[in-house]
C-alpha cells in the first residue's frame, strides 16, 4: 500500500460544515500531510435561524453568507491555492465558486457531497462548476456522474476490545422514524440484553411540533427523548464498551452513515436499517445484521459473538487519511467500495 499523499508546500482552502468536530479533523488530516489550509464553515452564522433558512430557503441568507465568505478569503490574503474542497456546499452560491476559480485558476476544485440529493437537490448547481465531484450515494453518483465516496471514520484505533458493558447502543438525533425504529426493536430483544439508547431532540416543543407535523411521532412519549446533549466523552465510552452499534439511516438516503464506517474501523458488529449495505465489498453478514425499519428484528445468536477480524487495508481506506487520498486522486476508485459490476449497474441487485 502506498503512503499517504503529500501536500507539502500546498495551500488549500476548505469550505465544510461545522458538524462534531469532521471539519476539524479534515483540517488536521491536511496540515499532517504538509498542506497550509485555511477554513471556512460552511452555514458560517452559528444561530438556529440561519441553520433553518440556509436549508429551507437559502435565498434568504445569501447576501449575509457572501459577505462572510469573501471577508473571510480577503483576511486569509492567499494569493494562489492549489486545492479547493468544498465538503456540502450548502451556503456556497456558483457565483462565489466562479469567482474561486476565475482568482485560482492553477487550483484543483473538489467537491463532496455528504448529503443526500433528495434533502439538497440544488446540490447538483455546483457540480459542472468542479474539477471532480463525490457523492456518498452510490445511484446518485453514478447517475449524475460523479464518483462514488463513501465517508469515513476519524477514530484511527480499533475500538473493539475495550470491555462490553452493552449488547447494543443507539446514541443519535431523533429525527424521521428513528424513535419507532428503536421501540419495536427493543421489544423484541431477549431478556438480560444489555442496551443503551439516547434519542436526542433539541427541546421539548421540538417534540411538540414533530407531533403536529409528523406522523411517526403521533403519541410518543417525552420520556423516550432526552433533551440535554451527550458529552462527547460520554458518547464516546458508550460505543467503545458496546458490542454492537445500531444504525438507523435518514429514510430518504441510501449513503452510508458516518456511524456506520466508525463501526467498521473499530471493528464491533453493526446492526442497520439501511440494506443498500449489501451492495458493498465490505458486507459480511458475520459483521453487519440488516434489519427491517418497519419490523426490526435481530437474528438469533447475532449478539452474542464479537465481529471477525477487519483487513487492514479495508480499516484504512475507511479512515479520514484514506478519505483525502481518494479525493486528492487523478484516479476513480468508485467501483473499489462495491461488489463486483454495483457500480456498472450490472451486479445482482
Amino acid at each position: 500500500m502506498s503512503g499517504p499523499a503529500s501536500l507539502t508546500g500546498s495551500r488549500v482552502l476548505l469550505i465544510a460544515p461545522r458538524f462534531f468536530g469532521y471539519d476539524e479533523a479534515m483540517t488536521r488530516e491536511l496540515r499532517r500531510r504538509g498542506a497550509i489550509v485555511d477554513a471556512i464553515p460552511d452555514r458560517p452564522i452559528n444561530s438556529p435561524w440561519y441553520h433553518a433558512a440556509a436549508r429551507f430557503a437559502p435565498a434568504a441568507t445569501r447576501r449575509a453568507t457572501e459577505r462572510y465568505y469573501r471577508r473571510a478569503l480577503k483576511s486569509f490574503g492567499a494569493d494562489r491555492y492549489d486545492h479547493v474542497f468544498v465538503v456540502n456546499g450548502q451556503t456556497v452560491s456558483p457565483a462565489l465558486v466562479r469567482d474561486l476559480r476565475r482568482a485560482h485558476p492553477e487550483a484543483r476544485f473538489v467537491f463532496y457531497l455528504w448529503d443526500s440529493l433528495a434533502n439538497r437537490p440544488t446540490a447538483l448547481g455546483l457540480v459542472p462548476l468542479f474539477d471532480v465531484a463525490f457523492s456518498f450515494e452510490r445511484e446518485v453518483a453514478r447517475k449524475h456522474g460523479m464518483r462514488f465516496r463513501p465517508l469515513f471514520s476519524d477514530d484511527h484505533a480499533s475500538a473493539a476490545g475495550q470491555g462490553e458493558a452493552y449488547d447494543i447502543s443507539f446514541i443519535g438525533t431523533a429525527h424521521t422514524d428513528r424513535h419507532r425504529v428503536v421501540e419495536r426493536l427493543d421489544a423484541t430483544l431477549p431478556p438480560g440484553t444489555r442496551r443503551y439508547w439516547y434519542l436526542f431532540l433539541k427541546a421539548p416543543w421540538v417534540l411538540a411540533a414533530y407531533r403536529l407535523t409528523n406522523p411517526a411521532f403521533r403519541g410518543a412519549k417525552a420520556e423516550t427523548f432526552t433533551f440535554a446533549p451527550l458529552a462527547r466523552a460520554k458518547a464516546q465510552q458508550v460505543f467503545e464498551s458496546s458490542r454492537a452499534i445500531l444504525d438507523i439511516e435518514h429514510a430518504r438516503q441510501d449513503g452510508l452513515t458516518m456511524r456506520t464506517l466508525e463501526v467498521l474501523c473499530a471493528e464491533k458488529k453493526l446492526v442497520t436499517t439501511n440494506a443498500d449495505i449489501r451492495a458493498y465489498a465490505f458486507y459480511d453478514p458475520a459483521r453487519i445484521e440488516v434489519i427491517d425499519r418497519q419490523a426490526p428484528r435481530i437474528s438469533d445468536g447475532f449478539l452474542d459473538t464479537a465481529a471477525p477480524p477487519l483487513a487492514e487495508d479495508v480499516r484504512q481506506r475507511y479512515t479520514i487519511a484514506g478519505w483525502i487520498d481518494e479525493l486528492l486522486s487523478d484516479e476513480d476508485r468508485s467501483a473499489v467500495h462495491l461488489k463486483d459490476g454495483y457500480w456498472t449497474g450490472t451486479g445482482d441487485e
